[in-house]
């Protein structure tokens, strides 16, 4: 099928409403499995209120036993962007001070001294009793040190509830892997729901009205290694001109995961996402459908427009926007000439996969790199 019936209202608003439900679900699987499993040291997203925290540790006189050592033992740079932390007026888009205080933290959890007699002399009752406690191993003892610092600075730090300790970077990819593949379960079960709707099974979808499907599959690729190419000189445009308007670049949370990965099981997993998860689900839905809906509403170049500025902002990433948004454009017009949603999968998997083969190998450069 491609443009040659108008979908159904009732067929779109089910999918909008799957949709919804998907990413519901994909919030709240990560919750429970950071139930059973995950890591006592601190991320600035568990920090509740980092404000009234920095100003614990900056304001003279120093009264909390805590705070006192983790002043002590604060180089002046850390301290200094905790005190602007505390001064500014959105702590939370303060990225130096929230680091500085993040690591600050961790650090304590790390720091005997947390446990010392010296330092529980004056701790509350609540306190002393977690002290007094028997770790059974490294995990147990960074739990009972993470709900040490909770009672000393109540209200700012978010409790952990985890019954298994295990590495941060451990936690993060388990969080990752149980809100994708939640997430992916969900938009198919929504994409088929549609197609059931519509009358239409999942090969005619693909298929579309692509006369001999298998031309196009080179021409598909073609198009993916020349998109790779041009959107690497678009991608350092837009971070050129984004540094210009003092915005920091930031690598995306899935990469920063992926760098932080060592067990063969999880590079499998990202490379499912990114060679076949994200071009599967993310062509079947912008270009499959939405861009075939805007189609019959309007013009192919609105449709294509439309569809890709939405490609563009559904990955909630301002540096990569613009690059994004052309890249939707491309596959736009990929599909529009093709009429196969399978030619836009397969540009898009071209794609990502030469931009995951060259970020594992830029990760492996700079593994083995000596120490400058």
């Amino acid at each position: 099928m491609f443009a040659d019936r108008p979908w159904k209202p009732i067929s779109l608003l089910q999918l909008g409403s799957g949709i919804l439900i998907a990413l519901g679900v994909a919030s709240l699987i990560p919750v429970l499995v950071s139930s059973f499993v995950g890591t006592s040291y601190l991320s600035p997203q568990t920090i509740k209120d980092p404000a009234a925290l920095a100003k614990v540790l900056t304001t003279e006189p120093v009264t909390n036993p805590v705070a006192r050592e983790m002043v002590r033992e604060a180089d002046p740079a850390t301290l200094q962007a905790i005190r602007e932390l505390a001064r500014a007026a959105k702590p939370r888009s303060h990225e130096p001070g929230l680091n500085a205080l993040t690591n600050l933290l961790n650090r304590a959890m790390d720091n005997p001294a947390l446990r010392s007699p010296a330092l529980l002399a004056s701790a509350p009752p609540r306190v002393a009793e977690l002290a007094r406690q028997q770790p059974q191993g490294p995990g147990e003892l960074l739990r009972l040190n993470r709900r040490i610092l909770e009672e000393h600075f109540p209200a700012t730090l978010v409790e952990a509830r985890h019954a298994r300790e295990i590495p941060p970077a451990q936690a993060r990819f388990y969080l990752f892997l149980a809100g994708n593949l939640s997430l992916h379960l969900g938009l198919i079960w929504a994409l088929t729901r549609f197609l059931e709707l519509e009358g239409i099974d999942w090969r005619s979808f693909l298929r579309g009205a692509a006369p001999r499907l298998g031309e196009v599959l080179l021409f598909a690729i073609t198009v993916g290694v020349a998109s790779t190419l041009a959107m690497l000189l678009v991608s350092g445009l837009s971070t050129r001109l984004l540094t210009l308007l003092d915005h920091k670049p930031q690598l995306q949370q899935p990469l920063v995961i992926l760098q932080q990965a060592h067990a063969p099981l999880e590079k499998v997993f990202f490379a499912y996402v990114a060679l076949v998860g994200a071009p599967f689900l993310e062509e079947s839905l912008f270009r499959g459908v939405l861009y075939t809906f805007f189609r019959q509403l309007w013009t192919p170049r609105s449709a294509a427009l439309a569809s890709a500025c939405l490609f563009g902002l559904v990955h909630a990433d301002l540096e990569k926007f613009l690059p994004l948004t052309l890249f939707g454009l491309i596959l736009a017009a990929l599909h529009e000439r093709t009429r196969t949603v399978v030619a836009p999968m397969l540009a898009h998997a071209t794609f990502n996969t030469i931009n995951f083969v060259l970020f594992l190998a830029a990760q492996g450069l700079t593994a083995g790199a000596p120490p400058s």
